[in-house]
């Protein structure tokens, strides 16, 4: 993933991760509702960006366990369904972020969760907001052509329809 010339995914030279792509893609259509339509952050803390708005939720605190579990299902549903890290298949990627702030696409970043492990991102943390249209028309070029890549070498098909239907919010 390239945001003005940094690539967010690029770390260390020397080590070697794979993963299966089609975890990705596959999250990326199921997601695309969310990513591009109007799914705010549903807690209600202050940030400007989303990086924020997830580290001044992790700061609740409250004496009711109840309050304290329906606080962290609610973030934690806005993350999975914002953040592509659940759909890395075993691959080492950055903790990405999308959401829609009026008519751009806020694109956010941390890659310190990995430092622990000895992985170095060459991009940190970072922030970037992209015009929606320019960001559905790259995501809507480059989910079209894998999805067509997969179509040709994939043996299950349903998989592929699945795709197909996911992505039909974005057109032909």
């Amino acid at each position: 993933m390239w945001i003005n010339g940094c690539n967010l995914c690029s770390y260390n030279e020397h080590l070697n991760y794979e993963g299966d792509l089609y975890y990705l893609i596959d999250w990326f259509c199921e997601k695309l509702p969310y990513i591009i339509g109007y799914d705010n952050f549903p807690l209600p803390v202050k940030g400007d960006n989303t990086l924020e708005l997830i580290e001044n939720a992790n700061k609740f605190e409250s004496e009711i366990d109840l309050e304290i579990d329906l606080w962290f299902e609610a973030k934690s549903r806005w993350i999975f369904n914002h953040g592509w890290f659940s759909a890395r298949g075993g691959a080492v990627l950055p903790y990405v972020y999308f959401r829609r702030k009026g008519n751009f696409i806020e694109i956010s970043w941390n890659n310190l969760y990995w430092q622990n492990a000895g992985i170095d991102f060459k991009t940190k943390v970072g922030v970037q907001e992209i015009e929606v249209e320019i960001f559905i028309e790259v995501l809507k070029e480059f989910l079209f052509e894998i999805i067509n890549y997969f179509e040709q070498r994939l043996s299950n098909k349903k998989k592929v329809e699945e795709l197909k239907q996911n992505i039909n919010i974005l057109g032909k």
